[in-house]
């Protein structure tokens, strides 16, 4: 999904500006885990390849996971919301 997200010419600063969305949102909720920063990179998620990417458990807890998906699913929610006749931003949620 990051990389769907950040998919154009302009890919790590779309990468990083999602890193400091993740980032403030955790700050703002109290997360005790999270993601590393590596995951929001294109060497981390390979967007060209055709097989599905790794990912370890030092970049990404079982439990920084699970709050990773509540990011996302407030994220989709935050973009259907300001584009709401967007049909990518309606197949997120």
């Amino acid at each position: 999904m990051l990389c769907d997200l950040s998919d154009g010419p302009r890919r790590e600063s779309d990468l990083n500006d999602l890193w400091i969305s993740y980032r403030d949102w955790c700050n703002s909720q109290g997360v005790p885990d999270r993601a590393v920063r590596k995951l929001f990179a294109s060497a981390t998620l390979k967007p060209s390849s055709r097989e599905y990417i790794t990912i370890s458990q030092k970049q990404l807890t079982a439990s920084a996971a699970r709050y990773f998906i509540f990011w996302l699913a407030q994220l989709s929610r935050f973009l259907l919301d300001s584009n709401p006749n967007n049909p990518f931003y309606q197949l997120l949620c």
